[in-house]
């Protein structure tokens, strides 16, 4: 048989509650049908061929595609295959039926081709069967109609399920895809920071600290002032490499809902500036991917409030309105001339483009600096 494609792996999705429903009803009713037609030792065997070939479509079936044993699939279609034809000699009124799931499966796990050679050969034996027991070949003629007709039906239902699973794979593997770049893309703009802003002040710490050794015998208070401004410069740096490192997470919000993570965010913040939160309009649960805009949106403007605002307060306002919710955040910090921004400002634009919110920017020499964000709620 042809190699398992690799993307119909997923038995879970392919035989869950509803297929397999559909499998345990098409055995059990052929064979209530073939059992009530006959009696003694064909009774009995059919009954136990009916039950291991539904052992082995259900229960066999999902345990080796699970575990992706190919092989072992392939084993379980051939016993299923030789199962159905040896039942529909001992029930020839139920056995060929028995064998529709079966077609399901290899056209699932396999190719078209080999489903339409399973048929064949059902209806072959089929007409055998029907022939040998004494009915004419106008009855094996109608029999072998009826099976085809169930048999396309089922094929072509299999087909439509296989091409919605095949589309659905895609659909997820571009999502991925797409999940990784945006993943690849931050990463990359805050390792670009990380070299500006770390790798400046370690730089100046580097310079300050040579300067308080060379002072250190000569100038002592000069000397203590570079000391002073060298821990100035290692905190700063420990508070960028812990903002990179929250923003490197791939779960900001830690599970948390987004009002808590928000809250703990801004409380987290010790000392200049005094950074307050307030909400207003009716707090609900927004998209993921809206909640995690605004959190990131919330810690760059922290993050820029203590890098470059020189502010002694800041305050970050969150509004729900009917069909969008704002983000306000503003510092009485030195402002800026202009509002072209950074990287960090034009990361945080191009993260809320991907929800449908714009990013708008107020600010000018010594008359601090705004930041509105609105999204689609």
């Amino acid at each position: 048989m042809a190699d398992v494609p690799s993307d119909d792996r997923s038995l879970p999705t392919l035989l869950g509650p509803g297929p397999t429903a559909a499998i345990i009803g098409v055995v059990v009713f052929s064979l209530g049908w073939g059992l009530s037609l006959t009696d003694g030792v064909r009774r009995l065997v059919g009954l136990g061929l009916g039950a291991l070939y539904l052992l082995l479509a259900t229960v066999g079936i999902s345990w080796a595609v699970k575990r992706d044993m190919r092989a072992h699939v392939h084993v379980l279609l051939v016993a299923l295959a030789i199962l159905g034809v040896t039942t529909m000699v001992v029930l020839p009124h139920s056995g060929p039926y028995l064998t529709l799931p079966l077609l399901s499966m290899l056209l699932m796990f396999t190719s078209l081709w080999w489903a339409l050679a399973q048929t064949v050969v059902v209806l072959i034996a089929q007409s055998c069967i029907i022939l040998n027991e004494g009915y004419t070949p106008k009855m094996a003629v109608m029999a072998a109609a009826g099976y085809g007709a169930f048999a396309i039906f089922v094929l072509v239902f299999t087909r439509m399920a296989r091409t919605e699973q095949k589309a659905k794979n895609e659909a997820q593997r571009f999502a991925a895809q797409v999940a990784e770049l945006a993943t690849e893309r931050e990463r990359t703009r805050i390792a670009r920071e990380l070299h500006d802003s770390i790798g400046h002040a370690l730089t100046a710490l580097h310079v300050q600290i040579a300067a308080a050794r060379t002072l250190l015998d000569s100038d002592t208070e000069a000397a203590r002032e570079c000391l002073d401004r060298a821990g100035e410069l290692a905190h700063q740096g420990l508070f960028e490499a812990r903002q990179a490192v929250t923003m490197l997470r791939s779960e900001p919000l830690g599970g948390r809902p987004f009002a808590v993570a928000l809250d703990a965010l801004v409380d987290g913040q010790q000392g200049e500036p005094r950074i307050s939160l307030s909400v207003t309009g009716a707090p609900r649960p927004l998209a993921a991917a809206t909640e995690f805009v605004l959190y990131r949106a919330v810690q760059e403007a922290i993050t820029n409030i203590h890098r470059h605002a020189q502010a002694t307060r800041a305050e970050i306002d969150l509004e729900y309105g009917e069909s969008t919710v704002r983000l306000k955040v503003v510092d009485d910090g030195q402002g800026a001339t202009s509002t072209d921004g950074g990287h960090g400002l034009i990361g945080l634009r191009e993260r809320v483009q991907t929800v449908g919110g714009a990013v708008s920017v107020k600010t000018s020499h010594g008359q601090g600096f705004a930041l509105d964000v609105e999204v689609p709620a």
